[in-house]
């Protein structure tokens, strides 16, 4: 989730808190008019931007925040066409090697990946290869559109995507090249991890940092540990493909989804709501396919100039698929631009960083469709 500025964040914030604080939000901007004005209205307003053309969603983070799995494969999935994930992973010292490893030669390395995460096709094996990463990386607010540079490939291995653990037992003319790096005390500044990617299957599966490990031994059966200290999530494009009529909002994908509404009359607004719809297909999928659904999708406001993101909420689709954001600052936000003040331009859809996934959510209501996003503004008419 993108963190802005903390000034900036303090003074929105600060200018949003101090709007109508009285204890009940629906009081929001009433001051502004006569009690005896006349009774409330709800008016409801279509949005007029509704599009997956946001900055990608943020899928690096490491033992202390953002995401928490790597996800690599490629899948052709029924409902919004085929894409493809590259994991990006980074390994530490566990601890305090001993000099039996320190001063010997590395002749066995190994990366232990645990699955705990699977999208498509569970019936068929999938193909992957390793290769290191070139140059060092930061993961934590990366974003699915980050560029890495990558060697050659150093290894081809098979993942049963219903296992739990995979074994990668690296060839021994990598282990020869990097055995002094591991045992260097320069480990984290000299290696950079590697990057994992889908060759054939039709699913993606997840790694998850905490229980990832990579192992090394200089002495027969001691072995020592590294620990996975950062994951980054890469999607070279957008699905092909998704429903007629509706937006799809992908997790770990390339956009997010921008959301605006038409510019409101002169109003005290006591209420503002956003409300969308969920699509939910006929169709089921082909047996076998797995599809963890993502389980939020948040709200967040933007400034006209992108350097502030600010999270709004985050809630659940309900059973009918209806998704509803009510929040005294949505009502809030709304007031100020009625009154010109309002520092924010629009507002985005996403799938919180926490969710580290390839799950989906079509929107209906695209360009070409009705029922899409609505604003439901309860107010009073100012004359």
């Amino acid at each position: 989730m993108y963190r802005p500025p903390a000034t900036a964040l303090f003074l929105i914030l600060a200018t949003l808190l101090s709007t109508g604080c009285s204890d009940d939000p629906s009081n929001v901007g009433i001051g502004l008019v006569d009690a005896q004005a006349g009774d409330a209205l709800v008016e409801t307003h279509d949005a007029v931007t509704f599009a997956a053309d946001g900055p990608a969603d943020i899928t690096g983070g490491d033992i202390t925040t953002g995401a928490t799995r790597a996800l690599a494969g490629l899948v052709d999935d029924p409902r919004i066409g085929v894409f493809t994930a590259n994991g990006f992973v980074d390994f530490v010292p566990s601890g305090t090697f001993p000099a039996s490893f320190t001063s010997g030669t590395v002749s066995y390395v190994e990366l232990l990946l645990d699955i705990d995460y699977v999208h498509g096709d569970t019936t068929r094996t999938l193909g992957m290869d390793v290769s290191d990463i070139s140059t060092a990386w930061t993961s934590v607010g990366r974003r699915a559109d980050t560029t890495l540079t990558v060697g050659s490939p150093i290894q081809a291995f098979d993942v049963n995507p219903i296992s739990r653990t995979v074994r990668v037992v690296m060839p021994d003319e990598w282990v020869a090249v990097n055995g002094a790096v591991l045992r260097s005390t320069t480990f984290q500044d000299d290696f950079h991890g590697f990057r994992i990617r889908g060759l054939s299957g039709n699913a993606v599966v997840g790694f998850n940092l905490v229980n990832s490990r990579m192992r090394a031994s200089a002495v027969a059966g001691d072995t020592v540990s590294f620990a996975m200290s950062k994951v980054l999530t890469t999607l070279p494009a957008d699905p092909t493909g998704g429903p007629a009529g509706a937006v799809v909002l992908q997790d770990a994908g390339r956009n997010t989804v921008t959301l605006k509404f038409p510019d409101l009359p002169s109003m005290a607004v006591h209420q503002a709501v956003v409300r969308a719809q969920v699509y939910t297909p006929q169709a089921e999928d082909p047996q076998g396919f797995a599809r963890p659904v993502p389980p939020a999708i948040g709200l967040r406001a933007v400034t006209a100039d992108n350097s502030v993101r600010l999270p709004l909420l985050t809630v659940q689709a309900a059973e009918d698929g209806s998704v509803v954001f009510e929040d005294p600052i949505i009502t809030r936000i709304m007031q100020q631009a009625v009154l010109g003040l309002s520092e924010f331009d629009r507002f985005e859809l996403y799938i919180p960083t926490g969710s580290s996934t390839v799950g989906s959510l079509s929107l209906t209501g695209g360009p070409s469709a009705g029922g899409g996003p609505r604003l439901i503004v309860t107010h009073t008419p100012l004359d």
